[in-house]
């Protein structure tokens, strides 16, 4: 698990992941950067977690100051928001058909 304490470490995941998106994911590809972008804007304590074929990200809400993990559900095709852990459950599931501004709300109730 790596704690994200600069913005090139963010942003290499970020491309990480987006690149993977493109093979395995493209019904995500329009909201990946909503999603990064809401992530950084509404959380704090970022962690990422990545081994090449499985990646999750874990923030804590500076609203409500409850911890999330996102990861990517081959089965549903979209991204996975999970109350606490990995084993957490689902609250969403974001992919493209989701759109930019039910993300936002999304991350605003967080």
């Amino acid at each position: 698990m790596l704690t994200v304490t600069d913005m090139d470490t963010l942003a290499r995941y970020g491309r990480g992941v987006l690149a993977r998106a493109k093979h395995h994911g493209a019904n995500i590809m329009r909201v990946l950067p909503d999603i990064l972008g809401n992530t950084i804007l509404r959380g704090t304590e970022l962690e990422l977690y990545g081994d090449g074929t499985k990646n999750a990200m874990f923030f804590t809400s500076v609203r409500t100051g409850r911890r999330y993990a996102m990861s990517y559900d081959h089965d549903a095709g979209a991204v996975q928001l999970k109350e606490g852990s990995l084993q957490g459950p689902v609250l969403q599931r974001i992919n493209n058909s989701t759109g930019r501004e039910r993300v936002a709300e999304i991350f605003e109730a967080l």
